[in-house]
C-alpha cells in the first residue's frame, strides 16, 4: 500500500507533482535518532532516507491512466532525481 521513492531534491520533486496533481505522502518524516537518547551522527543512512522519501500513490482502485502519470513521472526524473542505492 505504499510506494516509497528516494529524490535527491524532494521539495523539487513535491513542486513537480503538485504541479502534475499527483498525490503523495511524507510517511517517514521523522526517524528514530529524533530520540534524545540517541545520536543522530550515528544514523547518516536514516538520516538521508527522512529527508529525500516520499510515498507515491499504488493501489488496487488506481485507474490505468493514474498508473500511467505516475508512471511517466518516474521516467522523467529517473536519471536526475531518483537515488541510487
Amino acid at each position: 500500500h505504499q510506494f516509497p521513492v528516494l529524490f535527491h531534491n524532494r521539495d523539487f520533486v513535491m513542486q513537480k507533482l503538485n504541479e502534475k496533481m499527483i498525490p503523495y505522502v511524507i510517511h517517514y518524516g521523522s526517524h528514530v535518532c529524533d530520540y534524545d537518547f540517541l545520536n543522530p551522527n550515528k544514523y547518516e543512512v536514516d538520516n538521508r532516507v527522512s529527508q529525500n522519501i516520499i510515498s507515491l500513490p499504488v493501489h488496487p482502485f488506481m485507474a490505468e491512466n493514474e498508473i500511467q502519470i505516475v508512471e511517466n513521472f518516474l521516467h522523467e526524473f529517473k536519471e536526475h532525481e531518483i537515488e541510487r542505492t
